[in-house]
């Protein structure tokens, strides 16, 4: 379905029963439409995850450790090992918690304070003082729902990978303390990829209620209109929720079946 016919089905749930014949004529029907399309569209989109909308994507390091001073040599969130041999400015993961090596070791596990330390005045230099890794955003991102780790693939994650999303001089960027990850998000240019005729119904009752207070002849209210694109939500995210199975949390059978 095109913009045209949703936003001549916008007026029509309006009451206007002459259509607008392209979007960029200069009837007041159609600059209602260019204005509010794009804006009702995108939050009608990151209202709920929507199985039709979803992507996954690997996503492209911009910054980490060490970025500024020396691009080379990135210093990547490890698993302390015991046969491994660190620097100073390594970082390893040992029991949920981040170590800086201060000295040169072999063997020596965290915590000993003569090699490691947890002190924040102790880490390398982060993407952006909080968070060990930048990732630039996938261009046709309209939001990050979750994070999951390349290792395991796509496969559903009850424990939520922290991230926050920022950006620098050149855009948007997902910042995280896990290293190659994947992120899973909406996409924005989805309509040439409607599945959801629910989704639709709500989309253009949310575009109706925004065009309405600009149309004179319109034989809906507002509050009417907005009524009716709820209750096209509740449906729609009720059938999208059914089309899925999410894996059960990773406990053990005996504890799920108490």
């Amino acid at each position: 379905m095109t913009a045209l016919e949703i936003g001549n089905n916008a007026l029509k749930n309006a009451g206007i029963t002459v259509e607008v014949e392209a979007l960029d004529e200069a009837s007041p029907e159609a600059l209602l439409l260019r204005r509010f399309h794009d804006h009702v569209l995108r939050a009608c989109l990151r209202r709920f995850p929507w199985a039709f909308a979803t992507k996954y994507a690997e996503l492209t390091l911009v910054r980490g450790p060490f970025w500024e001073t020396d691009p080379t040599a990135l210093t990547l969130v490890q698993a302390w090992s015991n046969t491994a041999t660190y620097v100073a400015g390594d970082v390893v993961r040992n029991d949920d918690l981040n170590y800086y090596c201060l000295l040169a070791n072999t063997a020596t596990e965290p915590p000993n304070a003569t090699y490691w330390s947890t002190s924040e005045d102790d880490a390398p230099d982060y993407a952006n003082g909080d968070w060990l890794y930048g990732y630039r955003q996938p261009s046709d991102c309209l939001y990050e729902r979750r994070l999951v780790e390349a290792s395991t693939g796509r496969k559903f994650n009850p424990t939520a990978i922290p991230f926050r999303v920022g950006r620098d001089d050149n855009g948007l960027l997902v910042f995280t303390d896990r290293q190659e990850a994947v992120l899973e998000y909406t996409m924005l240019d989805c309509t040439n990829l409607w599945s959801n005729d629910l989704f639709l119904l709500y989309f253009e009752w949310s575009l109706t209620a925004a065009v309405i207070p600009g149309l004179e002849r319109a034989q809906k209210s507002v509050v009417d209109a907005l009524k009716i694109a709820e209750m096209y939500y509740s449906l729609a995210t009720s059938r999208d929720s059914n089309e899925s199975q999410q894996e059960p949390p990773g406990d053990p059978d005996w504890i799920r079946g108490r």
